[in-house]
């Protein structure tokens, strides 16, 4: 199967775009490389040893995105492209406006050019906004609270309209907190920017480029007072891909699953996880809540379990073994 795969050389991207090469598949990457390690090229040829065609170019140039998809021709696109920081986002909504959405339409419109029909969309649980219960299904409402999340929302929408208009067929991925990394220690998350979610944040820690973690809470009604997660490793994320990929293939549609665990894990857990993993000690400061904040946010996966016959793989302890085996070997920090 031909894939044409944006932002595959980003955190998440990357991990996919391993997986389809070692399962077989030709991938085309598109992608502006802003998000990207700068050794990233080297690394994916370090674990896959398999070609693929990269296009350094922006999903707002249209006419390389156009001939791009009109040369290749892939079978599916997945659209991991697109700027992802909500601190960013609501300080320069019209910023991730532009990247996200118009970036979004841009690639609907060359896809249509191009007689591309199967696409999937990488979205977010942060669609959901302020859940009403612990343990989100998709049908669960959606008011997201930021402009990131709006963006990604937006996109849903607009996904399942340009379905619905041309008969084609689309399966949106709402993401539960991806952490870890590849298990060679050769792929992770790369931070040119400062990290905004928990498992990067441990890894700065511990490899001593922060003096402390920030944790914003520890009264609310959990286990231990802090926040409850639904975390999934990005290798098991990656998986989900190829599955849904063979099922768009065979079927023509709009649908939406949720892409987690099912299990919850508390700030505190994480941190004893990661110390356990890291073999370093983990210095935190309870801070205020954040405006927003839910007390637990789980995903219900039972649609994507029964639909396709997956459940994940890897636990909380492989994520944060994955994770340090990054940070420690990759000398990310210093870019």
């Amino acid at each position: 199967m031909k894939f044409f795969l944006t932002g595959g050389m980003g955190y998440i991207g990357s991990h996919i775009l391993v997986r389809l090469l070692t399962t077989g598949h030709d991938i085309c990457v598109f992608d502006n490389g802003t998000a990207c390690h700068p050794n990233i090229e080297d690394q994916l040829q370090q674990i896959t040893k398999k070609p693929y065609q990269f296009i350094k170019a922006d999903l707002l140039d249209e006419d390389i995105l156009i001939s791009t998809l009109k040369e290749y021709r892939p079978d599916v696109v997945i659209h991991c492209a697109g700027l992802k920081s909500i601190a960013e986002s609501n300080a320069q909504p019209l910023l991730y406006y532009r990247n996200n959405v118009m970036g979004t339409i841009m690639l609907l419109s060359a896809m249509e050019k191009a007689g591309c029909s199967h696409l999937i969309f990488s979205s977010s649980a942060t669609v959901y906004g302020a859940p009403e219960k612990a343990l989100l299904t998709e049908s669960h409402t959606t008011v997201p609270l930021h402009a990131y999340g709006r963006t990604k929302l937006m996109i849903e929408d607009l996904v399942r309209d340009w379905v619905q208009a041309h008969g084609t067929a689309s399966i949106i991925l709402r993401y539960f907190n991806p952490a870890g990394a590849h298990k060679s220690g050769a792929i992770g998350e790369s931070f040119a920017k400062l990290p905004n979610n928990l498992m990067p944040l441990l890894g700065m820690v511990a490899a001593g480029f922060r003096e402390r973690l920030d944790i914003f809470g520890n009264d609310y009604d959990t286990i231990d007072g802090t926040g409850v997660r639904d975390y999934i490793h990005v290798e098991d994320l990656a998986d989900v891909h190829v599955l849904v990929a063979d099922y768009l293939m065979q079927n023509k549609m709009f649908e939406i699953f949720n892409v987690g665990t099912g299990t919850g894990c508390s700030v505190l857990q994480m941190i004893d996880a990661y110390e356990k993993a890291s073999n370093k000690k983990i210095t935190y400061n309870f801070c205020a809540r954040r405006k927003g904040d839910a007390a637990i946010v789980v995903a219900d996966s039972t649609k994507l379990n029964k639909t396709l016959n997956w459940t994940a793989k890897y636990t909380l302890q492989h994520m944060c073994e994955d994770s340090w085996r990054w940070v420690s070997q990759s000398k990310t920090f210093d870019n």
